[in-house]
């Protein structure tokens, strides 16, 4: 490993990849995620920004859920949409099997945050709110 003189672009991502490497024994035995965030540099100091993240997928879960019941009517959705199932074309024409997790406000154009059969997450535009209601209608008359 060589001696850092300087800071510089080229630098510093092996240095990032170190401080995470450090960071996750200790996110480990907390039992959370850990990692170096955004960075500002010059040529003689560095500052990263810390990110932590809790892996317990109950407390995130009780947290998006929170988070959707005290904004679902900026996007004329209703509580019991939470956790509702439904398909949607997305880019390329592919139809997606979608459940609708919670918002991301911050995204003005695709602030609706769904996860996908294989675990990932698709945020979408406010036009799938209608899809996500009717979606969630019919699983009430079905029930």
């Amino acid at each position: 490993m060589t001696k850092i003189t300087q800071f510089t672009k080229s630098n510093l991502p092996a240095l990032r990849t170190a401080i995470d490497a450090a960071l996750k024994a200790v996110g480990d035995a907390h039992g959370i995620e850990l990692r170096a965030g955004n960075c500002t540099f010059d040529s003689v100091k560095v500052t990263f920004k810390l990110e932590g993240k809790v892996l317990d997928a109950k407390v995130n879960e009780q947290k998006e859920k929170s988070d959707f019941l005290a904004y679902c009517g900026l996007f004329n959705l209703r509580p019991e949409d939470f956790g509702t199932i439904f398909t949607s074309t997305i880019s390329g024409g592919r139809t997606e099997t979608l459940t609708l997790v919670g918002f991301e406000l911050k995204r003005r154009k695709f602030p609706i945050k769904c996860r996908k059969v294989d675990g990932s997450i698709i945020l979408l535009t406010e036009m799938v709110t209608d899809r996500i209601r009717n979606a969630t209608d019919a699983a009430k008359k079905a029930a």
